[in-house]
């Protein structure tokens, strides 16, 4: 089997193939004997609650980080959200040792088994704020790093031309920060007024960078969504600019530099909004475990991407603990929240519709058709439209 037809899982957001696992739960029965009697009792003591043998893959580009953040996932404290090929969205916690390992027989592979528990939500649910909380430190830790010394990563531009491009990708940023953040500081306004002096010294702009990606985090009248869709958009223009810089033909020991200086400028930028796209996620109130999902699936896509980027061994193992963070945040509301499903209205009655949405199971297993097929054949007088007196019904008495 190719791993591209293997069934994927991730735990902690940390994301592997699975191409065999096991699963084990079921009641815990006590048998209870009578002297001298035919009488048996089996005592029901509880569910066993279900655990998971599993054996695992990763792979592909990036193959250290993604077994780091994975041991990170295994190893870190407490128990965390599984999403399970086939079981669902289960709150585990892992059970013993793990087992990495690696071939020359399947180069670019490394195998791992885990042992998962179920053991439900945390006893002490009121502690997730302060899971939230460290994600804001961790964040505003990051972005300060960062743009610390910045100008050390860069040179002076040597040509005019080089001069040019690195000031239209500074005001490109800023223009974009401004965009959405330009109540919350002067400072997106300063990096789009003065981008031609931040291109050739490059070490005052450092202050400004902070206070442009930090103070919209501050203001309180900046809401989560705008936090999210301007930190986006500035992540959209850091690509851009790496795009752009990777298009430049290196002739000369000048262009060489300009590339080398829009490279580090935009790869500095993509980061600072991934971790700030970080925070404003695990201050996000969300309504449904789909859009939790939707974020998270976003959240890991963009550190896959930061992982390709040339940035110091200490900047990054900041972002892989940004990940971890808001991870926790974003598994533990998951798993108090509703999922969607979508349906197909053609043809269902309402009776049926909404036997669907309050009784039955989204994903219409076999007894939850014949049930909705009982109620469409109770009800062969009444308009699938618009329901007009009394109707048959099923309840659950």
């Amino acid at each position: 089997m190719l791993l591209r037809d293997l069934q994927s899982a991730s735990f902690k957001g940390a994301r592997f193939l699975v191409p065999e696992d096991e699963a084990e739960e079921g009641r815990n029965t006590i048998p209870h004997q009578y002297p001298d009697s035919p009488i048996r009792y089996a005592e029901d003591n509880g569910g066993h609650a279900p655990c998971f043998d599993i054996s695992g893959i990763v792979h592909g580009e990036g193959l250290p980080g993604k077994v780091n953040t994975l041991r990170r996932a295994f190893s870190s404290p407490g128990p965390g959200v599984l999403r399970h090929p086939w079981y669902g969205t289960q709150f585990c916690a892992v059970d013993g040792k793990i087992r990495f390992s690696r071939s020359d027989r399947n180069s670019g592979v490394v195998e791992f088994d885990v042992k998962l528990m179920v053991t439900g939500p945390p006893v002490f649910p009121g502690l997730l704020s302060g899971i939230a909380a460290v994600v804001t430190g961790l964040a505003s830790g990051a972005v300060t790093k960062l743009f610390a010394n910045y100008g050390s990563l860069l040179g002076v531009p040597g040509t005019n031309a080089s001069h040019v491009a690195m000031s239209t990708a500074i005001a490109s940023v800023g223009l974009s920060l401004d965009r959405y953040f330009g109540s919350a500081s002067n400072s997106a306004g300063r990096l789009i007024d003065r981008s031609g002096r931040y291109a050739r010294t490059p070490s005052e702009m450092s202050d400004v960078l902070v206070d442009a990606f930090r103070a919209p985090i501050d203001d309180t009248t900046i809401s989560v969504s705008t936090l999210l869709r301007g930190f986006r958009d500035v992540s959209a223009e850091s690509q851009s600019i790496l795009s752009e810089a990777g298009l430049i033909e290196i002739t000369t020991a000048d262009r060489a530099q300009r590339q080398a200086d829009l490279m580090a400028f935009a790869t500095s930028i993509e980061a600072a909004a991934y971790v700030s796209i970080a925070e404003a996620m695990a201050a996000r109130a969300y309504e449904t475990a789909d859009q939790v999902e939707a974020d998270e699936t976003d959240l890991v896509e963009r550190f896959e991407a930061i992982q390709q980027r040339s940035l110091d061994a200490d900047i990054m193992s900041d972002m892989v603990s940004v990940l971890t963070s808001t991870s926790e945040v974003l598994q533990n509301a998951a798993v108090r929240l509703p999922r969607t499903a979508a349906l197909n209205l053609d043809g269902i009655p309402a009776n049926a519709l909404s036997y669907q949405l309050y009784h039955g199971d989204m994903s219409l297993p076999a007894d939850t058709e014949a049930r909705i097929q009982q109620l469409v054949d109770l009800n062969l007088s009444q308009d699938p439209a618009a329901l007009v007196g009394d109707v048959t019904v099923l309840t659950e008495a």
